[in-house]
């Protein structure tokens, strides 16, 4: 079950407690274009605090204090692999779910190397592993996943965390897999939203 681009338009007019024109509507194509014209809607809070920023911030001092990670090896471009141990990923990742209440993205077969799965089932498995990406795909996931708790209406501080929420309608709707969604891909195209 999914939305059509009606759906998909009044459900974020409503999020956001805004009317977007019809004339400005007929033009939304990608998420890139929704978070532009929801932009020209709302008033962004400039006093408001960079919602990616505090995210990063509160994971690396988890992953300092719970998993020992140092500080300066926390990075955005710190790759999820070189701080979340193979050996007990499943159980790292659960907790650190639970202890920071935020939904993390699912883990897959593909996420495990040393797993029940044949390396055939691995490699043909429907995406790639989440290790192999960054903290910053992680704080992005972790975002969209959570807009609702993590990012206020009224504090939105950049366009990015607009693309972010839109994203996690679209997630959340019609069952996009968080590593999936770009704000450049077109609905039509990649989600079939019409």
């Amino acid at each position: 079950m999914g939305l059509d681009s009606v759906e998909l338009l009044l459900t974020v007019e409503e999020y956001f407690g805004i009317s977007i024109p019809a004339r400005v509507a007929e033009k939304i194509y990608t998420i890139k274009d929704f978070a532009t014209a929801v932009a020209q809607e709302i008033k962004m809070n400039s006093n408001s605090k960079c919602k990616s920023q505090l995210l990063f911030y509160r994971l690396r001092t988890y992953c300092s204090t719970e998993l020992g990670q140092k500080l300066e090896m926390f990075t955005l471009n710190t790759q999820l692999w070189e701080f979340i141990p193979e050996e007990n990923r499943l159980e790292v990742w659960e907790k650190m779910s639970n202890d920071l209440n935020l939904l993390l993205p699912e883990l897959k077969k593909t996420d495990f190397k040393n797993s029940k799965y044949s390396f055939k089932e691995r490699i043909l498995a429907p995406r790639p592993t989440i290790m192999n990406h960054t903290v910053t795909s992680l704080v992005d996931w972790i975002l969209v996943l959570n807009y609702k708790s993590l990012i206020s209406v009224n504090e939105i501080f950049t366009i990015n965390e607009i693309e972010k929420i839109i994203m996690g309608i679209i997630c959340e709707y019609i069952g996009v897999d968080v590593l999936e969604i770009k704000p450049h891909h077109r609905f039509l195209d990649e989600y079939g939203i019409s």
